[in-house]
């Protein structure tokens, strides 16, 4: 039954995403709203992606703005997480990001959930989706051109498209609940890359059967944007400071005194008038 139902779910979101003119086509907009962009932080850790978020709860509130909501420890730190939204309304259904140089690492924290379903489209530059959803259980992906006709490729993608769906506690509830992870191959191969490393995306995610979505159905705004980050530069190290080795600072003075000595010696020499030798 449960099977049955996680179907039914999928071929909905399929045909939701098919039929929904915010997907494909020439309706896309190039104009993307300042609350739909955001920046995935480059991962401070290695993501092992085994349907677990690792990191300390969040102990203030949830605020509205994407960008200032981030984990603060555990495999995830750094990660920033937005919020989905049915309707106007939003949701506890959160979506993580994090980037290295060679994977975009996203990850669906559905709170509330133990039978939802993820979705995430990417759009490339030529106007192909790249569309991926998980039941939990399997990962099932193809690719759209901008009309929404299927474009076959070849298995399996040059890089591996890792995902893994478990139940786990997350920074948002330390009760157990439903978590997927996913990492999308960034190098621009064919057919899967989304680009390098340093480049901005459109991508919109949805989940069923609660229908949420961001950017949400009702903000008219077709897609967002998604910047990767590159490697922060490590400053070069400090040199430490000379350190005189202790016992050595006692005899400075007497050397001092001594230079000063043998200069001032040197200069009475050289001014000491030369006699001058009788025949």
């Amino acid at each position: 039954m449960v099977g049955l139902i996680k179907n039914v779910a999928i071929a909905l979101l399929l045909m939701a995403s098919l039929l929904c003119p915010v997907a494909f086509g020439e309706t896309t907009s190039t104009t993307i709203a300042p609350e739909f962009k955001i920046t995935s932080p480059f991962a401070l850790n290695q993501i092992t992606i085994d349907g677990r978020i690792s990191g300390a709860p969040f102990s203030h509130p949830i605020p509205a703005s994407p960008e200032s909501m981030q984990v603060v420890d555990g495999e995830w730190a750094s990660a920033i997480s937005i919020a989905l939204s049915s309707s106007s309304a939003r949701t506890r259904i959160y979506v993580y990001f994090l980037n290295d140089e060679k994977y975009l690492y996203i990850a669906f924290d559905f709170v509330e959930g133990t039978n939802s379903i993820a979705q995430i489209s990417i759009m490339k530059d030529d106007g192909r989706i790249l569309q991926f959803i998980s039941d939990g259980y399997q990962l099932h992906y193809a690719i759209y051109n901008k009309t929404g006709e299927p474009i076959p490729y070849k298995e399996p993608p040059t890089e591996p498209l890792l995902a893994k769906a478990g139940i786990s506690t997350s920074p948002y509830s330390d009760k157990e609940h439903l978590i997927f992870e996913m990492a999308i191959p960034i190098a621009n191969n064919e057919p899967w890359g989304i680009g390098s490393i340093g480049s901005t995306i459109r991508i919109r995610l949805n989940s069923a059967p609660e229908l949420a979505s961001w950017p949400y159905f009702g903000s008219k705004v077709e897609w967002g944007s998604l910047t990767t980050s590159n490697k922060p530069e490590m400053p070069p190290p400090s040199k430490p400071p000379i350190q005189i080795s202790k016992g050595f600072e006692n005899i400075m003075p007497f050397i001092a005194i001594t230079l000063i000595a043998i200069a001032i010696g040197a200069v009475r020499l050289a001014l000491k008038p030369k006699k001058s030798k009788n025949r």
